[in-house]
């Protein structure tokens, strides 16, 4: 279970780097880190989502990764084509 514990973590530390590097070290490791605990959803109705934070930085990252984030309010299946697209045109180093 440890191993696997540190694999996850690993992958996520390479995971940020890509981002990093993708948004031109603009941003540091702890400060991507800290965007992205803050960017998160709420169920509001049955089938409505609002995305609760957005700046500069995640506006950056919606135009490099095609993502929704400064959007408002997004259906669920806006949310799943958004993360089909992500999962079609991946970042490759």
């Amino acid at each position: 279970m440890l191993v696997f514990a540190i694999y996850l973590f690993l992958r996520s530390q390479r995971m940020i780097q890509i981002i990093e590097m993708e948004l031109g070290r603009k941003y540091s490791i702890a400060k991507i880190t800290e965007i992205l605990r803050k960017v998160s959803c709420s169920h509001l109705d049955q089938n409505v989502w609002l995305f609760d934070y957005a700046d500069k930085a995640t506006e950056e990252m919606n135009a490099v990764f095609n993502t929704d984030f400064g959007k408002k309010c997004l259906a669920l299946k806006q949310i799943k084509e958004n993360i089909g697209d992500a999962k079609k045109n991946p970042v490759t180093l």
